[in-house]
This record gives structure tokens, C-alpha cells and sequence, in this order.
């Protein structure tokens, strides 16, 4: 994400993880503009990423499994 020039290229990014390492990268996109949206599960979300998006959609174990994301 930081090398990619993501800001410049996209308006909208989804990421499909938890995990907090995306954290700093979520905050510097919103900076510039885009829409950062993520897609967890509940018990897999971290609270910096959480705050860090504009915004979280919940997958549910069963979507999760069967690919309808």
C-alpha cells in the first residue's frame, strides 16, 4: 500500500483483514481522501484498524466460509 501510489490511483479501498498492521496505512489513505472500508470477522478486528477506517463491515463465520465476500 505504501509504495503503490494507492492515493493517487483509487477512491475506494477495501481491505478484507483484522489485523492491525494496516493500521498507519488506513490513516494515511483517509488523510489524502480515499474511503477505506474493512471487512472482518467481529472477534478478529483490531481496535486500532477499527478506528483507523472509515468504515467496518462484519462478516459473519458462515459468509466467511463459504466465499461471499
Amino acid at each position: 500500500i505504501e509504495h503503490e501510489q494507492v492515493d493517487g490511483r483509487f477512491g475506494k479501498v477495501i481491505i478484507a483483514s483484522g489485523d492491525g498492521i494496516f493500521a498507519p496505512a488506513c490513516r494515511r489513505l483517509r488523510s489524502c481522501g480515499v474511503y477505506v472500508e474493512v471487512l472482518s470477522l467481529p472477534d478478529r478486528l483490531s481496535g486500532e484498524l477499527a478506528t483507523s477506517c472509515s468504515n467496518v463491515r462484519y462478516l459473519t463465520l458462515s459468509e466467511f466460509e463459504a466465499g461471499n465476500v
